[in-house]
């Protein structure tokens, strides 16, 4: 008998009752077939009725949804099932977490299949799947409903980049983290340490409490470079502090003894900082009062690793920081990098031209882009308008060079050009087709005696000056005397015939004087070149009148407090000198030669205090960075700044020794050193104080002389290619300097 495939094996004695059984028979229940089973083939023959195996119906199997979840994630473990129950001819259907499993038709394909294949076959499908899911785990954590934002999002966060699928399960409340059995015991451990570090917290939200403590921006900043918040977190590591910008408060949250010894922090901080009222225009203070503070510090400070802040109210600045040394360099760094310089202002109107809104417009786009780096203000009213910029030091240079510049050009001036016959500007004033088309910029040109007078916008009449000076220059000019009697009669008689016919005929102008205008004229003209040795004294006059080409002409400064007239000289080689009555501190030239003595004070004389007060403090601190004590003899360089001069040169001269010694000739070997760095370091023009005249005591006459006799030599010898003025400025009290 086997049951296998419900057959059995009948062995006949007779061999007519195999015939007789092989024949249909039926029994009352169901039908039965007999087939002849022959020992030698091992096997029955079926012949056509040879009975069929049918494939097993399919079954469903209900598996975790987690883990579900995570199969349908994670495409390799779904194909290493797959393969697993194609082995035992599966497949298997993951649509829904109630997995069907269907057999395969290449289960009955199979050689020598029995019917007890397919009857066993869903136990062996069910094992077999059993068996590969228990290579997976699911582990739950729990999550309170306070805290399931925060413990999804630290959960997914931790097991970013893990083998795991993290499923959450608000039903359960619980998040569910999936995968292979060893992954997820790997990683248990620091799961349950998140979600007890979240209990952790949500517990301390409940007793948790928040103070506010009022601490201004600057302080706060301060506070912050000194490391407040790693000293706080050393100590309250789960201590929450915050800063309102708008309130203007620190914001503490966590257990009372935390906020407390935090609160406490930081108020010692705030006592322990150092404090300085500094000194800054009132410009700079508007300047800095319309700035945000914090940014200020840390493009001041903070970016020149300086622990810093400013302070700023209407009454001053001050300065914050941790130590005196900080202190000390945020004072340095804030003078170095601030500053404000007036330009005065000649005549008003040129505030109204579209030039000038022109380009205080472009300055504003170029230079005021990312942030505010110089402002313009104009205070005054006329005739002492004066126009301000502070802000950025090399900014404020860069723009009070341009605007200065813009409102010295466009400001109406009038010039005299004297011409020592008033045949030649009479000549002139005929020739108008030689210059009436090159006078531009509406400059108005006027003739009188023995002068051609131009007015209108400085930089307009300038050019003007030089073409008029030009064809001056260019005319030729002589004088006839006629010593006939009866000669001066007949040509007084008949002046305007031969006049007009030598005007036709020869294009040249001429002009009938007596013998006392000619007197008068020679000796204006001997005057002239008498003025530079009886202005400075007669010491070097002959060279004088080998190197100077004497010219008269009235140039009007605008000083702060007065206008005072000019003697101006010129060299062959075009080196200008130049006489005037002023304040030293108001100079206009390129540089400005100072007088010190050899412990550097810049309060001890006349012209070094005036300099001081006009620069500010910070002058005196660029020349103490050169040394503690000069040398007599010694020329030091500085910047000028608030002056209108871009540098200083400090002279360290000696005391007179009422001809005794060298102190003249290291005098003189000061001038020279100071006209030589000037060239050098290619500047246009300098000026000069008496100097040694004061506590020194030089004799005034002397100097004048020596220093005169310097610039004349320097001229002969240098021939300068860049220094074209020498100004030599005296205190308007000094009436008997500039006498001498």
């Amino acid at each position: 008998m086997c049951e296998e495939d419900q057959s059995a094996i009948i062995t006949f004695q007779d061999p007519n009752a195999v015939h007789r059984v092989t024949k249909k028979h039926h029994d009352e229940k169901q039908a039965m077939k007999a087939f002849p089973f022959y020992e030698s083939l091992g096997t029955a023959l079926y012949d056509k009725d040879k009975p069929t195996l049918k494939l097993p119906a399919a079954f469903t199997e209900n598996i975790d949804q987690a883990i579900w979840r995570y199969l349908c994630d994670k495409q390799e473990a779904t194909a290493t099932i797959n393969k697993i129950m194609a082995e035992n001819f599966c497949k298997v259907d993951l649509q829904h977490h109630t997995v069907q499993l269907r057999p395969l038709p290449s289960l009955l394909k199979q050689k020598d299949v029995k019917a007890k294949h397919v009857q066993q076959w869903k136990d062996t499908v069910k094992a077999t799947f059993t068996q590969a899911l228990s290579k997976f785990k699911s582990l739950e954590l729990h999550v309170q409903d306070c805290a399931w934002e925060e413990s999804e999002n630290e959960i997914c966060k931790a097991m970013s980049g893990e083998a795991v699928v993290v499923v959450p399960d608000k039903a359960k409340g619980a998040l569910i983290v999936v995968g292979l059995v060893d992954e997820v015991d790997r990683l248990s451990q620091s799961l349950n340490e998140i979600m007890d570090k979240i209990a952790r917290i949500i517990e301390r939200a409940k007793t948790s409490k928040t103070e506010e403590l009022h601490l201004p921006p600057s302080i706060y900043h301060v506070l912050l470079q000194d490391g407040l918040q790693a000293k706080i977190a050393g100590e309250y590591p789960e201590l929450k502090i915050t800063y309102n910008r708008e309130s203007q408060n620190v914001i503490l949250t966590g257990l009372m003894p935390e906020v407390w010894g935090a609160n406490r922090k930081i108020i010692d901080g705030v006592s322990a900082l150092k404090r300085k009222k500094v000194e800054v225009s009132n410009y700079v203070l508007e300047f800095l009062q319309e700035e945000d503070q914090e940014k200020l510090s840390n493009s001041l400070f903070t970016s020149q690793s300086v622990n810093a802040a400013l302070e700023i109210d209407r009454n001053g600045v001050e300065l914050l920081a941790v130590s005196d040394l900080a202190l000390s360099e945020a004072k340095r760094q804030l003078e170095k990098c601030l500053v404000s310089k007036y330009i005065d202002v000649e005549d008003s109107n040129v505030l109204e031209m579209s030039g000038w809104k022109d380009l205080t417009s472009r300055l504003e786009k170029t230079y005021n882009i990312l942030s505010r780096t110089f402002m313009v203000k104009t205070s005054g009213v006329h005739p002492n308008i004066k126009v301000t910029v502070a802000g950025n030091t090399d900014i404020v240079n860069s723009v009070q060079k341009e605007l200065g510049g813009f409102l010295f050009q466009n400001a109406p001036v009038d010039e005299i050009l004297q011409i020592k016959s008033n045949a030649i500007v009479k000549f002139i004033q005929e020739k108008k087709s030689a210059w009436s088309d090159i006078v531009k910029g509406g400059v108005k040109v006027s003739f009188q005696d023995g002068a051609i007078c131009l007015s209108g916008i400085r930089v307009h009449v300038s050019d003007c000056l030089t073409l008029f000076k030009d064809l001056v220059s260019s005319t030729y000019f002589d004088t006839l005397q006629v010593l006939e009697p009866g000669a001066k009669k007949f040509f007084q008689d008949e002046e305007a015939m031969y006049v007009e016919a030598v005007k036709i005929k020869t294009a040249c102008v001429v002009q009938l004087v007596d013998e006392m205008h000619l007197v008068n004229n020679d000796k204006t003209v001997q005057d002239m070149e008498e003025m530079v040795p009886e202005e400075f004294g007669n010491h070097g006059e002959n060279n004088l009148h080998q190197h100077l080409a004497i010219s008269t002409e009235t140039q009007h400064y605008k000083w702060e407090q007065s206008t005072s007239g000019s003697e101006r000289a010129q060299t062959k080689e075009g080196l200008t000198i130049t006489l005037i009555k002023g304040n030293i501190q108001d100079a206009l030239t390129e540089v400005v030669v100072n007088t010190v003595g050899d412990d550097l004070i810049l309060d001890s004389g006349a012209v070094s205090t005036a300099l001081l007060n006009s620069a500010g403090p910070e002058l005196q601190e660029l020349i103490n960075q050169h040394a503690t004590a000069g040398k007599v003899g010694e020329v030091i360089i500085t910047k000028g700044c608030n002056l209108k001069s871009k540098l200083v040169f400090h002279t360290i001269a000696p005391r007179w020794s009422n001809g005794q010694g060298a102190a003249q000739k290291t005098l003189s070997e000061i001038v020279k050193k100071c006209l030589v760095l000037a060239e050098q370091q290619q500047l246009v023009s300098v000026t000069f104080p008496a100097i040694g005249t004061g506590n020194l005591g030089f004799p005034r006459d002397l100097v004048a002389s020596l220093m005169l006799d310097k610039v004349v030599k320097f001229s002969s010898k240098m021939n300068p290619k860049h220094l074209k003025e020498v100004v030599f400025i005296l205190h308007p009290s000094d009436v008997l300097t500039f006498k001498v």
